[in-house]
């Protein structure tokens, strides 16, 4: 308990400095993915063919395109933005990878 006391800065600042560093790394592998993906990617147009809505209240749209071999793909990423960023029936521009699509 004695230990704790004096302590507590060292493990709390401890603690937060390690969430921030997995917090950090994860973010870097997503945004180094994102622009590997950008440039190396088949970038093409889609469209919107639906929206999913959670409880709450958030939107996650199911978007259709057509890869370059003639391919027909739908996906939906499964991120949720309240207020919904996309509607049934915009068109978005997507990077795909042609190695897996």
């Amino acid at each position: 308990n004695n230990w704790f006391r004096q302590n507590f800065l060292t493990v709390f600042f401890g603690i937060f400095a390690f969430v921030g560093a997995i917090m950090g790394i994860v973010f870097s592998s997503f945004m180094f993915n994102l622009f590997f993906l950008r440039s190396d990617g088949i970038r093409t147009e889609g469209e919107v063919i639906d929206v999913i809505y959670s409880s709450g209240g958030g939107a996650s749209p199911t978007v259709s395109f057509t890869t370059k071999l003639g391919e027909s793909i739908t996906h939906n990423n499964g991120i949720y933005t309240s207020p919904p960023e996309y509607k049934i029936g915009d068109r978005v521009t997507l990077w795909y990878d042609p190695e897996i699509a």
